[in-house]
């Protein structure tokens, strides 16, 4: 029965081939001339539909099925294309993974969902529809999430990333997402609820300081070493960082978007709401390695700084009566932020900042190993509120 059907087509390509054997000049010519033919026709073809206004583009009639698959394998063919494959971090690294579940949780879920909901009512309702988020690591590898979180994707609500300079960013949720791919019923830590603060009613609009919760916690003092801390630094330091961040100066694609819509005043109420706050020593982790620590000391202090170049300290003073206002208190900060904080003024990404082409200077100075071991020095140093914290794990070092 089937060779009924598949006859016809069996002479036809015979023919075909036939008429190439012979005239094979001719057959080319012939041929080209028909693709051209039929191109110019489906152009015309196009031209007149789009003229015409004939195709509906509402949304709540939807693509047709052909149509719809056409846009996806055309999307997902442009992606393998144009991701090339770079260098990944530990995309299980579970400081990663909640650094990314956290921004997720913010501002990917309205439009994909999370693992415990789905996405709002309105994104439902968009053509294309946003895929879920615990089904993207099935359809690309990291690098294809990189590249569309990155870019972005034309014709579609999938916004590129606020800044192409902080790949570091995107490799938190590209991290994020290959965890709840691999394991969609679960969540590696769960995100806090922003917790409202009835002494402080509206501080920010509508980006309050229960927003910033979700990242640097309600205590201003990070969460679990995965974010940096702002509580006690001086509300002048915090005001310059949030306004080089509204004004793209300082690149970040986790702060701009909140930076961006803050006034003056909401930036100096928040400034002076966390200044505030006591900052903590207590780091959760691993035991500091002190041999890191003791390098890092001769790099960071003055009286025994071995380089040529300025010790962190000349100007990142332990005594706060003698550090300038636009200068940041260290002590404290998880490593892992001061480490990424060095390597963007290395790289020239980090601007904003005052001083930032000294910082550039002496960073450029520096190797992986100087900005790993004047991380853990900072990071193990006691904070001077008095609170016990963690003093130990920089027991050796002299502040």
């Amino acid at each position: 029965m089937i060779e009924k059907y598949l006859l016809p087509a069996k002479v036809a390509l015979r023919s075909t081939l036939d008429v190439f054997r012979r005239r094979p000049v001719s057959a080319l010519v012939s041929t080209a001339a028909a693709i051209i033919a039929a191109g110019f026709i489906f152009l015309i073809g196009a031209i007149v539909v789009a003229w015409l206004g004939i195709y509906d583009v509402a949304a709540t009639k939807g693509h047709n099925e052909a149509f719809a698959w056409f846009l996806h394998f055309t999307m997902r063919n442009s992606v393998k294309s144009h991701a090339p494959p770079i260098p990944q971090p530990p995309l299980d690294d579970p400081a990663l993974i909640a650094k990314g579940e956290t921004y997720s949780e913010l501002r990917c879920a309205p439009c994909h969902g999370a693992t415990d909901r789905s996405a709002d009512l309105v994104a439902q309702h968009m053509l294309p529809a946003p895929p879920n988020i615990s089904t993207l690591k099935r359809e690309f590898s990291p690098d294809q999430l990189h590249w569309i979180i990155k870019h972005g994707i034309k014709m579609s609500a999938m916004p590129a990333w606020p800044t192409r300079k902080r790949d570091d960013e995107i490799w938190s949720l590209v991290a994020y997402l290959n965890h709840i791919g691999k394991n969609p019923s679960e969540t590696q830590t769960p995100t806090p609820k922003a917790t409202h603060d009835p002494e402080r009613p509206g501080i920010g609009g509508a980006v309050s300081a229960n927003t910033c919760f979700a990242c640097h916690g309600s205590d201003g003092n990070g969460r679990d070493g995965v974010f940096p801390k702002i509580a006690g630094l001086s509300a002048n330091y915090i005001q310059q960082s949030l306004k080089d961040y509204r004004a793209g100066t300082r690149p970040s694609g986790f702060m701009w978007p909140f930076a961006a819509s803050l006034s003056d005043e909401e930036i100096k109420d928040l400034a002076a709401h966390f200044a505030g706050m006591e900052r903590h020593s207590h780091q959760k982790g691993a035991e500091p390695d002190q041999k890191k620590i003791q390098q890092g000391a001769q790099i960071a202090e003055p009286a025994r700084n071995t380089r040529p170049t300025l010790a962190c300290q000349s100007c990142h003073v332990r005594d706060s009566s003698k550090r300038a206002l636009d200068v940041p208190d260290l002590a404290g900060q998880p490593a892992r932020y001061l480490s990424t904080q060095l390597k963007l003024f290395r790289s020239g990404t980090r601007r904003g900042t005052q001083k930032r082409k000294l910082m550039a200077h002496i960073a450029q100075k520096l190797t992986d190993a100087d900005i790993e071991n004047v991380s853990a020095y900072f990071a193990a140093l006691p904070t001077r509120s008095g609170e016990s914290g963690n003093g130990s794990a920089a027991s050796n070092v002299q502040p």
